[in-house]
């Protein structure tokens, strides 16, 4: 079809509905498809068309949103998601957005609310007696809000400690197909709420997961090393923190004996970077190479005095000498 007769079929459709409705969803579609290919911008006309139409048209409002949201600009973001919500409580879209965005702004109350509320939309889908005859499209979909709601409510959980809770939304979100969020991401999350659970058989999994096949960053390979460790595994813990340890530049240098004048950031780096050391150091002892295991012992003190298992290091080395401990 040629585009002048496309655009003569739409001013006929036009003309006979007397539709600015009909031009509103033209414009509505026109949006969604920009926005699926990241044309933001593009999305945007498309969306501005629609709303100078039909202002209120709540799915063009929510679309909005969202492209402000992926630009970075929360605040415009917000009051269109606000707008969609006022007009439909029950729009998926402004929820999830609202939803983000009141957890990005640190307000675990509000956010969970709104998480909640996706999930109750998913779980009133899943017990509808003709569930099984949804259309497969449909039902990834509603899976995706499921496994969304599930996911932010785990990080709220997470964020405020509340680790068994973590787990609990943490696991929903990951044995849910989803559409919208890498399932690394989760697993991330995952894994760690399982490591601060002490779950370390179970994280240990998860983190082969995060590793296989790509460049693993420190955090990671300590992480799983540890988990490793944990689980009767030392020698192949072993490799791992060699593994880490050969991440280690120069700069470690610089951390050494002088944990007393860095600030928090610097002490979080030190910390992590100590790990790779105090694992090797236990492993050296249990190896029964103790002079190896002091020696690496020292200098993870000197990186860190703070390690996440500070009993196996007295279980593994009994008394600390009194050199070091300083």
């Amino acid at each position: 079809m040629s585009c002048r007769l496309e655009r003569w079929l739409l001013s006929l459709l036009l003309i006979l509905t007397g539709c600015a409705p009909l031009k509103t969803h033209i414009d509505y579609e026109r949006g969604l498809i920009a926005f699926q290919r990241g044309l933001y911008g593009e999305a945007e006309v498309h969306l501005q068309s629609a709303l100078q139409q039909r202002p209120t048209d709540e799915k063009s409002l929510s679309l909005q949103g969202w492209v402000f949201f992926k630009t970075g600009l929360m605040e415009e973001a917000e009051k269109y998601f606000e707008s969609a919500n006022r007009i439909n409580p029950e729009n998926i879209g402004a929820l999830e957005g609202l939803a983000w965005i009141y957890y990005a702004k640190g307000l675990n109350e509000a956010s969970e609310n709104k998480f909640r509320k996706m999930i109750n939309y998913a779980e009133k889908h899943f017990g509808n007696p003709y569930w099984s005859e949804y259309p497969f499209a449909d039902r990834q979909h509603i899976h995706s809000v499921h496994s969304i709601a599930s996911y932010g409510l785990g990080l709220i959980a997470k964020r405020m400690e509340r680790l068994e809770q973590a787990r609990k939304y943490l696991e929903a979100a990951i044995n849910q197909p989803n559409q919208f969020i890498d399932p690394e991401e989760m697993r991330s999350h995952l894994a760690e709420t399982l490591f601060g659970l002490k779950e370390y058989r179970l994280a240990l999994p998860h983190y082969q997961k995060l590793l296989y096949g790509k460049e693993a960053g420190l955090s990671l390979l300590n992480r799983y090393a540890w988990c490793l460790y944990q689980t009767g595994k030392a020698e192949e813990a072993k490799t791992v923190f060699l593994r880490a340890k050969s991440l280690l530049s120069s700069d470690v240098e610089r951390y050494r004996g002088s944990s007393t004048v860095q600030n928090m950031t610097e002490k979080l780096i030190a910390k992590r970077m100590a790990e790779t050391y105090y694992g090797l150091a236990l492993i050296h002892a249990k190896e029964g190479n103790v002079h190896e295991g002091m020696k690496e012992l020292s200098f993870a003190l000197s990186l860190s005095p703070f390690f996440h298992a500070p009993d196996e290091l007295l279980k593994v080395f009994g008394t600390i000498p009194q050199s070091l401990e300083k």
